[in-house]
């Protein structure tokens, strides 16, 4: 599931802003590296960093748990608000009606429990079977990339 999250960004349809930054929604990001000419059989060469690559850490079994925790929002709560902690954590299992709203409270300070009900109805956040076919309570702006994203997975299901 964790590869199919880091690929996320990817599968987004381009007119969909998510939260990055405008250079990367530019495409000022990185490039592809060039496959080598076949005049010279050579790589390419290699582009100059500003940063100084560190060593890849390997995470103990506690430090890869407290990483997932805090990607997680479960570690302290946060002042975002519902839109941003729903975009921010992908959805939110809701096969019941009221685990969301528990979701939240855990994860965000002064979280009250109308604020979410105002936006499902408003239709700005909505329930909709999603990963794994379950229902998911997403953004609408979410439900409408990922979707069509994972409609053949859930055709196949």
């Amino acid at each position: 599931m964790i590869p199919f999250l880091m690929m996320l960004p990817m599968l987004v349809p381009a007119g969909v802003k998510r939260g990055r930054s405008s250079k990367a929604r530019r495409g000022g990001g990185l490039s592809p590296v060039p496959s080598p000419t076949k005049e010279s059989g050579s790589a390419p060469p290699v582009r100059a960093s500003s940063r100084r690559r560190l060593p890849a850490q390997v995470l103990g079994q506690r430090a890869l748990n407290r990483a997932l925790l805090q990607r997680q929002w479960l570690l302290q709560r946060s002042r975002a608000g519902v839109m941003e902690a729903l975009e921010h954590l992908v959805g939110l299992q809701a096969q019941a009606t009221h685990p969301p709203y528990g979701a939240l409270w855990t994860r965000l300070n002064g979280f009250q429990q109308e604020a979410l009900t105002r936006l499902v109805i408003e239709r700005q956040v909505v329930r909709a079977g999603m990963m794994r076919g379950t229902l998911h309570l997403v953004t609408a702006r979410d439900c409408l990339a990922l979707r069509p994203v994972l409609q053949p997975a859930l055709d196949r299901g």
